[in-house]
């Protein structure tokens, strides 16, 4: 087994903990439009949120592509 030093086990417990919390308002969420709608009030509460997780990716993807193209112009110049 990988052992991890004490830096890099602390990230990965951070991470882990923002998963298990992210994946509990998912699910809490899913329960409250299910049971106060339908079933399909809960899979629209998670198309919403993927909605809004795709214009954050394309906003920061664009960015990012940015960031890139002038870091490139500058190692030309």
């Amino acid at each position: 087994m990988l052992e991890l030093d004490y830096q890099n086990r602390c990230k990965g417990d951070k991470f882990h903990r923002i998963c298990e919390t992210t994946l509990l308002s998912l699910r809490a969420g899913f329960g409250y439009f299910s049971s106060g709608y339908d079933i399909f009030g809960g899979y629209g509460f998670i198309s919403l949120i993927c909605g809004v997780f795709l214009v954050f990716f394309l906003v920061s993807s664009k960015y990012i592509r940015e960031d890139a193209r002038g870091s490139e112009q500058l190692k030309e110049n």
